[in-house]
């Protein structure tokens, strides 16, 4: 045998600009900045994309943002931001339910959020239906007061 030497052309590797993760289970959803953005009738309001997933209903009183997720109370919902527990993301909530008419995150804030419908994180404790776990981008330390 004889050696033959080949040059070869480069190869450039280009990502998919969607993450998505090697294991990513069926349970658990990457919700980034340009969904958010592009989700038709949402109004960058969270509660309104989730909604459009499946395993997932809304409130019968149109105004509302209760999720009910796999047939759930809305209140068996957990919602987490940058780690740290909330009670509600939604203004003018009733007591005993997650959904009021209006957001309370704003969306230019998220980097992005991770939606269960099961299998959920052992550090997200209490969750009964769901968890939102929302990952804010960071701050500009030039401008911090």
């Amino acid at each position: 045998m004889e050696e033959d030497a080949n040059l070869l052309n480069t190869v450039v590797v280009v990502p998919s600009p969607f993450r998505r993760n090697i294991e990513s289970p069926v349970s658990m959803r990457i919700i980034g900045l340009q969904e958010i953005e592009k989700s038709p009738g949402a109004n960058r309001d969270v509660s309104r994309i989730v909604r459009s997933y499946p395993g997932v209903s809304f409130s019968p009183i149109g105004y509302r943002n209760d999720l009910i997720v796999r047939g759930g109370s809305p209140s068996e919902n957990r919602f987490y931001m940058d780690g740290i527990e909330i009670p509600n993301i939604n203004h003018f909530a009733t007591q005993g339910a997650s959904g009021g008419p209006v957001s309370i995150v704003n969306a230019d804030l998220i980097r992005e959020i991770t939606f269960y419908t099961g299998a959920f994180p052992a550090n997200r404790s209490g969750a009964l239906s769901s968890v939102l776990d929302f990952q804010l981008k960071d701050g500009n330390p030039d401008k911090q007061a």
